[in-house]
């Protein structure tokens, strides 16, 4: 009985959850909106927008979602115009606003990230801070995303197999698996219970147009197993706690 406490209150208790639909006029004041002015903010239709000038450190929304190391599934989705295409009167023949789109998570252990770039190529880099050891996991890759497309990234990370499995959908298409592994040194480890935050860089000052990228939706939510986990411990508990309210313990 001790071991099935203990395995249906540690994860409901290590980790804070979140599912946020950024609607309404006010922003949760869990969020933090740092780094340049490029906070358009809420737009009340269900969206934060954010964009970013050239020449600052980046424009950044952040959240503290968790408590300690975790086993989790984040997903983010977003749309982004322009980014891919920038027609600027001021250089016509500029064909992106050469701006980062970037998704972090940062811990004890190390940070991860994954990049989407303004020529339509995502990638994940990892930093393990234990060993040092870190470089893009998955190299830039094209995806075909362009200007008004929905896109939505779907990052697990199991805390037993300390893995990543990265995926991809594009406009409610099937998921697109884009990395599954280990990462670099010794793993990952804890690399999100700091903070995880998503930013937007502008890299070249030639466009002067800005990408705007409105994130409709964001959640980190317990993976799966755990809620396996709790489904079994609840069903050996129930029909023992329904014997102990007749009377009949076995």
């Amino acid at each position: 009985m001790k071991l099935l406490c203990t395995m249906l209150i540690v994860p409901a208790h290590a980790t804070v959850f979140f599912t946020e639909e950024f609607n309404g006029t006010t922003l949760d004041p869990a969020w933090a909106e740092l780094g340049d002015n490029g906070h358009t903010g809420l737009n009340g239709s269900g969206a934060y927008v954010l964009t970013d000038p050239h020449g600052n450190p980046g424009t950044e929304l952040r959240r503290d979602p968790l408590d300690g190391p975790s086993s989790f599934r984040a997903s983010i989705v977003l749309a982004a115009d322009p980014f891919n295409s920038a027609p600027s009167l001021a250089d016509p023949s500029s064909n992106n606003t050469r701006s980062d789109f970037k998704w972090r998570f940062f811990g004890p252990a190390g940070f991860a990230e994954v990049v989407l770039n303004s020529f339509g190529d995502m990638r994940l880099y990892h930093r393990d801070s234990r060993t040092g050891a870190n470089g893009n996991v998955a190299p830039n890759t094209r995806i075909g995303v362009a200007d008004g497309d929905t896109l939505e990234l779907l990052l697990s990370y199991s805390l037993a197999a300390d893995t990543v499995d990265l995926s991809y959908s594009l406009n409610g298409d099937a998921a697109v698996s884009f990395y599954s592994g280990s990462g670099n040194g010794d793993g990952f480890g804890d690399f999100a219970s700091n903070f995880m935050d998503a930013q937007v860089f502008k890299w070249g000052s030639t466009p002067t147009d800005q990408a705007v990228i409105a994130i409709d939706r964001w959640s980190v939510v317990p993976e799966p197993s755990v809620f396996g986990l709790i489904a079994i411990g609840m069903s050996g508990l129930l029909p023992r706690r329904r014997r102990k309210a007749s009377g009949k313990v076995a």
